[in-house]
């Protein structure tokens, strides 16, 4: 349910739905007001959303369910996260935030990938990060930070390929290390004080590591040249080109533009500097008498992408 009005907060006013899923879901988007004897206090089986520039001036205390910023909250608002209670969304937390317990959640982003921003921050609880080929969640903290107790765990949206995952900024000092709960295969945890920001890098990984990572498959699934998924694309191409999964059948790699032929290099095998690209060609798909051969000269060959121009006036080309 959405509420579309204005609401000023007395002392104790409680905001939730006995529901859980999308019937107990709440939306705010009107502007929240309130001096500093009010309070907001989120008890829901579900969610609530807040859109607005809120105002209020009271503490705010996330009982339980899951509180959304997507709109902001006040500097004098301090954010209380009980033990089952979650912070997450794409907005701003002006005020301090506290978690209580370690099973309290701070969860940026709001269905997908996206940044919180908060105050000086004491997480005792679960940093929670979802993260896809390129980006990850990420809590920006205007202030110190204090991590002591706190576990981070990644959500894949999809297989993680960059080189390095920012998922903690901070501007004031750091106390305390996360512990990594459940990292992707082949990164490691890294706190940098000199950048004030907390990230998973791939921690020299290689093929195999990569493959390590989908663990329903067999041994001799994991080989470079299984296709476990039958799309007519080997483990090694996946892993060498973006945007490819070895469990799941995928469209046939590159692209064609008039005569240039395209390939995206993965950013996960360039980082670990395992595979030599290249491009090959035959008219008779490497049987006699035209062998496959090394395509020379390349248009393009750095760190993202390969590329080819075919030759003109051939009646066919592989």
């Amino acid at each position: 349910m959405t509420y579309t009005g204005a609401v000023t907060l007395q002392a104790g006013t409680s905001i939730g739905h006995p529901y859980g899923g999308t019937v107990g879901t709440v939306t705010m988007t009107g502007v929240i007001a309130g001096d500093s004897s009010s309070m907001l206090t989120i008890a829901t089986a579900a969610s609530v959303t807040l859109t607005n520039i809120n105002t209020y001036q009271g503490p705010t205390d996330i009982l339980s369910g899951k509180l959304i910023v997507n709109g902001s909250l006040a500097a004098a608002s301090s954010v209380a996260v009980e033990a089952a209670g979650t912070l997450g969304g794409d907005g701003t937390v002006n005020g301090a935030v506290t978690t209580v317990g370690t099973t309290s959640v701070i969860a940026p982003g709001n269905g997908g990938i996206g940044t919180l921003n908060t105050g000086a921050t004491v997480l005792t609880g679960i940093l929670s990060a979802e993260l896809d080929a390129a980006t990850s969640d990420k809590l920006n903290v205007v202030g110190d930070l204090d991590v002591t107790g706190a576990t981070a765990t990644f959500t894949p949206l999809a297989t993680p390929a960059a080189a390095k995952y920012v998922i903690v900024k901070y501007s004031g000092t750091l106390t305390g290390t996360l512990t990594s709960g459940t990292l992707p295969s082949g990164y490691s945890l890294t706190h940098d004080i000199t950048a004030k920001e907390i990230y998973i890098s791939n921690s020299g990984g290689n093929f195999s590591t990569y493959m390590n990572g989908f663990v329903g498959l067999t041994a001799g699934q994991k080989l470079p040249g299984a296709d476990p998924d039958n799309d007519g694309i080997s483990n090694l191409l996946e892993y060498a080109l973006d945007g490819f999964d070895p469990t799941v059948p995928n469209v046939s790699p590159g692209t064609l533009t008039g005569n240039v032929l395209s390939f995206t290099k993965s950013a996960l095998a360039v980082s670990n500097n395992d595979v030599t690209y290249s491009i090959e060609e035959s008219t008779t798909l490497g049987v006699a008498p035209s062998p496959w051969v090394t395509a020379a000269p390349l248009l393009l060959n750095n760190a993202t992408t390969i590329s080819y121009a075919l030759p003109a006036n051939l009646p066919k080309e592989f």
